[in-house]
């Protein structure tokens, strides 16, 4: 068993660490979201209330719910042309 497992099993039950695993994929989908959803207040079953200002903020939340849980995060960037010739890069992330 790992060092993770083993510090996982004595300190968290495994419905409390699969909410924590939930509540990393509610906010990888905010993250990929469009971003109107920061800086307002939402509320999260079993975690309360909770405000994330901006997409640095919601990423760091992220990396650190995947390194408590052992789970892999990974990143894309996806690029769009806009009309003005301009190109919008956008950085998705993705729960393995």
């Amino acid at each position: 068993m790992s060092t993770l497992e083993e510090r996982n099993k004595k300190f968290y039950t495994e419905k409390g660490l699969a909410s924590m695993k939930q509540r990393m994929k509610s906010f990888v989908e905010l993250y990929n979201g469009n971003g109107e959803k920061f800086g307002k207040v939402h509320m999260m079953f079993g975690f309360g209330n909770f405000m994330i200002k901006d997409h640095a903020e919601c990423k760091s939340r992220i990396i650190e719910l995947a390194e408590l849980t052992g789970t892999q995060v990974s990143g894309t960037i996806e690029e769009e042309k806009m009309t003005d010739g301009t190109i919008n890069k956008k950085e998705r992330l993705e729960v393995i």
